[in-house]
């Protein structure tokens, strides 16, 4: 029992026991001298992986053999295969020992292999290192360039914004934007010889100067008298002539845009136009021509020319002509269809003449349609007096003529029937005007082939179907400054005393406005059935022709396509 005791499993199993302890507690130790160690080099990481593996494969061949002990063990054999049992394990673990070792060579050079890869990525790989940056300090020179810019940009962040927008520009004028530099003439504060004026008047587009008030029938001084425009900043000059009529004057739409100094000529010598006291007028705007208006305003002060550092001794005129884009607000004609018409006093409307297939309140709406089309080919802005059932009467700012008035319209286009038996159609135009845009449109007619009734006691200044509206009188066969027909009487504004006749009440806001120029063209009559046929079957001509003969009176320039039409 004890030769088995002594050769059996317990006394190497205790030896076995201590020696893993031991073993154990080396590993241990070693871990913990490995983890309060500093990182350790390629070579002792290397040495530590050797050390372990080997300590590992003792391990295991010492476990191999002694199980090995232990099943081989017989009764009364112990001593016997003592001998045997040791050449064997000598032998064997000489070949397990060679066998580890290549086994840990083999993994030492791989490992060796592996770090020597990781130790070239590294090198290879830059510095992530940053380099620490000294602040930044603004030099003497520096800062004068940092305000100087600052400077810059508030100076020009001021200029953008403070630039005219689209609608300051509307409210400027030629002379706002007149530079000194520009200027072609040298500007006097003084003038030796001068003319005074008393009064103006405007009709159409026509502007007429007064020596004295305006007063219809009175021959002015002006009267056949030439007046000159110079520009001050051209020097150009312009000369027209005072015929005594509201449409004889300076046409203010055929002025260039610019400042023109007014002189009127006292037989060869040009006097220097001036008035009593400090005079604006209010703006007028032209026609449209080419999609663009002439804004004239009319001056007479001291202190016109003073942002060239003059001041004059008297009041002098000046004349300052804008281009602008139109209002919209603005028009440039009113065609005022007969029929439908409203009486104030008795709230009664005149319907027009009806017959059997001829309503005269719609033949009026819809050849004053045609009209209008052939004109706003032009460029032209055109309304109608009217709606096509709306009843209108002639008085008051709601009226056929407050629509005009309100609107700025230059002229006033009636179209009616007349009373008479005339077979064919005539044109009415007011006696204060010279019957300029009349003959105009009469012109226009019989060139197209239209044949008008003949006039025979018309003036001869007046071209062929073309008469002078009646004058009204008086119970006591006075003959009184007004007009019959409320188309050319009331349409005149200053020139025909509009709203000044008895019963025009209603229209006294208008006396003193610029005229629209009135025109009446009676188209057939009511008692000839031929002459209504007559304008049936040339109405669209008619329409075209009066429209040409206006869009001609104005010179108004026409496009390819509204020419070709």
């Amino acid at each position: 029992m004890r030769e088995f005791e002594y050769e059996g499993s317990e006394p190497s199993n205790k030896t076995d026991k201590e020696s893993d302890s031991a073993a154990k507690k080396v590993s241990t130790s070693e871990n913990d001298s490995v983890n309060d160690t500093k990182p350790q080099s390629t070579d002792e990481i290397v040495n530590n992986k050797i050390l372990d593996e080997f300590t590992n494969r003792n391990d295991k061949t010492h476990k191999l053999k002694r199980s090995e002990r232990i099943s081989n063990a017989r009764p009364g054999s112990i001593s016997a295969d003592l001998n045997q049992t040791k050449k064997k394990s000598s032998s064997n673990s000489s070949h397990q020992t060679d066998s580890i070792t290549e086994n840990i060579t083999t993994k030492i050079l791989m490992f060796r292999e592996q770090l020597s890869r990781v130790s070239k990525n590294n090198e290879e790989k830059p510095s992530k290192k940053k380099k620490r940056k000294l602040p930044f300090r603004l030099t003497y020179k520096g800062w004068i360039l940092v305000v100087s810019v600052i400077g810059f940009l508030c100076l020009g962040f001021y200029l953008f914004f403070s630039r005219p927008t689209p609608i300051d520009r509307l409210s400027l004028t030629y002379l706002d934007n007149l530079s000194k530099d520009s200027l072609g003439v040298e500007l006097q504060s003084t003038f030796a010889d001068t003319y005074q004026i008393s009064d103006y008047t405007l009709y159409g587009e026509t502007l007429s100067l007064y020596n004295s008030r305006y007063q219809n029938g009175i021959r002015d001084d002006l009267y056949g008298r030439n007046v000159l425009l110079r520009n001050i900043e051209t020097g150009d000059q312009l000369t027209y002539t005072f015929a005594g009529a509201a449409d004889s004057g300076i046409p203010l739409g055929e002025l260039d845009a610019g400042v023109y100094e007014v002189y009127v000529y006292d037989g060869f010598t040009p006097k220097r136009v001036k008035m009593a006291d400090e005079f604006h007028a209010d703006p007028f705007t032209t026609i449209r021509r080419d999609k663009t208006v002439s804004t004239v305003n009319m001056d007479a002060s001291k202190e016109t020319l003073k942002k060239f550092g003059i001041e004059t001794d008297e009041n002098y005129l000046y004349l300052t002509v804008t281009s602008s884009l139109p209002k919209v607000k603005i028009i440039d004609v009113m065609i005022d269809p007969s029929g439908l018409l409203k009486y104030e006093l008795s709230s009664m409307v005149e319907e027009g003449y009806i017959s059997e297939g001829f309503n005269e309140a719609e033949q009026s709406y819809e050849f004053a349609k045609q009209i209008q089309l052939y004109l706003e080919e032009a460029g032209l802005r055109v309304e109608i007096s009217r709606d096509k059932d709306e009843p209108v009467s002639y008085y008051g700012v709601n009226s056929r003529v407050g629509k005009g008035y309100t609107k700025q319209a230059k002229v006033f286009l009636g179209l009616g029937m007349d009373e008479s038996d005339n077979p064919l159609p005539y044109i009415l135009t007011s006696p204060f005007s010279n019957g300029f845009l009349a003959n105009s449109i009469s012109h226009c007619l019989m060139e197209n082939g239209i044949e008008l009734q003949y006039i025979p006691d018309a003036p001869d200044r007046l071209d062929y179907g073309v008469a002078y509206d009646t004058y009204q009188v008086s119970a006591d066969y006075e003959v009184l400054p007004y007009t019959l027909y409320p188309q050319l009487r009331e349409t005149g504004g200053k020139v025909t005393y509009a709203g000044l006749s008895a019963g025009t009440e209603n229209n006294a806001n208008f006396s003193t406005n610029p005229g629209m120029y009135g025109i009446e063209f009676l188209y057939a009559s009511t008692d000839s059935p031929s002459s209504q046929a007559y304008f049936v079957q040339n109405r669209d001509l008619m329409a075209k022709s009066i429209a040409q003969g206006i869009i001609e009176y104005f010179n108004i320039p026409q496009t390819q396509e509204s020419t070709e039409q």
